[in-house]
This record gives C-alpha cells, sequence and structure tokens, in this order.
C-alpha cells in the first residue's frame, strides 16, 4: 500500500480547511488549538487514528477526511 507522510507547518493566513484534489479528493482539516508552529502530534483518516503521520492512499476516487492534530 502507498502512502504519504504529512510534515506540516502551517504558514501564517493559511485556512484550517482546504481540499486536495488528485484522482481522490482529501479533505483536510488542520486542528492546531494550542497555536504550535510545527510538528504533528497524531493523524485521523477516515474516522482512524493512525500509528504514524502516514496518510494510506487508496485508489478508489472517493472523498477522504483527513484530521491533522498538532
Amino acid at each position: 500500500m502507498k502512502s504519504r507522510t504529512i510534515n506540516y507547518t502551517k504558514p501564517k493566513g493559511l485556512s484550517e480547511k482546504w481540499p486536495l484534489k488528485r484522482k481522490n479528493i482529501y479533505e483536510i482539516k488542520v486542528y492546531n488549538p494550542n497555536g504550535k508552529q510545527t510538528g504533528v502530534e497524531y493523524i485521523v483518516v477516515d474516522g482512524v487514528r493512525q500509528e504514524s503521520n502516514m496518510v494510506p492512499y487508496k485508489p478508489d476516487e472517493k472523498k477522504h477526511i483527513i484530521e491533522v492534530y498538532m
């Protein structure tokens, strides 16, 4: 299974939610309640918390919800 690593640094002024389209549609939501500038605590993909900061790639052409918690 292919996967993607998320190592996220939020630029100033970037919205907390944006779409990314390829074959699949990814709705990425970033939660940063403490205002951290770098570092990901954990990631949830389609309601399932991931063991690492890897987002599994499924070529199913469906919409996937990715939640990044900083």
